[in-house]
């Protein structure tokens, strides 16, 4: 038994059909989000740094591919490599936002493309979000290694500051070489040291691994090694575990060496395997 005052209560049937009509109507797509202005500042500042892209690993001896503005399809799969942040591109407080956290520099202002059509994407990097690497096979290669050297040394003029936020580098497609003169040399010091041990290892060039150097504020530095090794006599043999042990100690011997281009402090050197992981 229901009183008077439960049923004045209860919605009327009326009400109940003009709700159960409305539940049944298509929902609505909402195509902007007007009340985002008038969220507080503050609000709206930690939003933009939410939306900027995490885990992207970036290829610094990779050289940016030249765009063609009318090529719109291969300027989106190229772009995607890299994503940028979508808060660029949105209005101007996103964008100040997002170059307050990014180190934002154009190939084309190190050497302009001869044609004013052709674009190449910018490197866009922050330090607390994004992981530098270098692939050595870019290093090394005949097309690539001199922009690569070009590109550091512009680096170290343009955006000094980039290159003293990495704290940590990996390099790719290292190859355990025992026949290098640097290697041998290390590998005297290291057998037999002397009180002019540090002073012969410092003169001992770095070759193709100079551009270490760069990175002043590097903390660790990951070396990631071919699965074989490459010399006169062991030509396509697997590394072993013993030749990359050789190959880090000689790497944490070189890196004491220019201590003092690391404030004082050389990068910890870790060793992996490509196909068997890091070094125990």
């Amino acid at each position: 038994m229901i009183d008077s005052e439960t049923t004045s209560m209860l919605p009327s049937s009326e009400a109940v059909f003009v709700q159960h009509e409305a539940s049944n109507q298509p929902a609505r797509t909402f195509v902007e989000f007007t009340l985002f202005p008038k969220f507080p500042m503050e609000l709206r500042l930690k939003i933009w740094r939410w939306s900027f892209p995490r885990g992207r690993m970036i290829n610094l001896a990779q050289q940016p591919q030249v765009l063609s503005s009318n090529d719109e399809a291969n300027s989106q799969l190229v772009m995607s490599a890299y994503p940028l942040p979508v808060s660029l591109h949105v209005n101007s407080e996103s964008r100040m936002v997002t170059l307050e956290h990014y180190y934002v520099l154009f190939v084309e202002d190190m050497e302009p493309s001869e044609d004013g059509n052709k674009i190449r994407p910018p490197l866009c990097f922050n330090p607390n979000l994004d992981h530098v690497f270098i692939s050595m096979h870019m290093v090394n290669h005949e097309k690539s290694a001199n922009w690569f050297v070009r590109w550091i040394y512009y680096l170290e003029i343009a955006a000094p500051a980039l290159l003293w936020s990495i704290e940590d580098l990996s390099i790719y497609d290292v190859r355990f070489d025992e026949d290098t003169y640097a290697w041998l040399v290390l590998r005297y010091i290291l057998m037999f040291a002397t009180s002019q041990g540090d002073e012969v290892a410092a003169a001992v060039p770095l070759n193709e691994f100079g551009f270490i150097l760069a990175f002043h504020g590097l903390k660790r530095l990951i070396l990631v090694v071919d699965q074989y090794c490459r010399s006169s006599e062991r030509l396509h043999v697997p590394a072993v575990e013993k030749d990359l042990k050789q190959m880090k100690n000689v790497f944490i011997c070189l890196m004491a060496c220019y201590k003092s281009n690391f404030g004082g402090d050389p990068p910890l050197v870790e060793v992996e395997n490509r196909i068997m992981g890091p070094l125990g």
